[in-house]
C-alpha cells in the first residue's frame, strides 16, 4: 500500500532551521500513521523521498529512532569520483 501526505507550509523566520522543521513535521506524519495503524512492527520501513534541496544524510539523522528508510535525490553538480588522470 502506498501513502502520501503533503507536509502543510510553515513559514520560516530568519533563524529557522529548514532540515529542523522538515523533521518535526515528517516525525508527526509518522507518528501518526503508527498511531492509526497504518505501520506495525515487523513492517517494511516507511520510505521517505526528498528532492535535491534536502541534506538526506542530515535528515535520516534527524528522523532516528523512527522506522523510516530516507531516499534523497542527488544534487546535479555532486561529483562521486575524480576524473581519470
Amino acid at each position: 500500500m502506498s501513502w502520501c501526505q503533503l507536509l502543510d507550509a510553515v513559514p520560516l523566520g530568519p533563524v529557522d532551521d529548514v532540515a529542523e522543521v522538515t523533521a518535526a513535521q515528517l516525525r508527526r506524519v509518522v507518528e501518526d500513521l503508527i498511531e492509526m495503524g497504518r505501520w506495525h512492527v515487523g513492517d517494511r520501513d516507511i520510505l521517505i523521498v526528498f528532492d535535491a534541496g534536502y541534506d538526506a544524510p542530515r535528515m535520516a539523522h534527524l528522523l532516528d529512532g523512527l522506522p523510516v528508510e530516507v531516499l534523497g535525490r542527488m544534487r546535479s553538480d555532486r561529483v562521486m569520483r575524480r576524473p581519470t588522470p
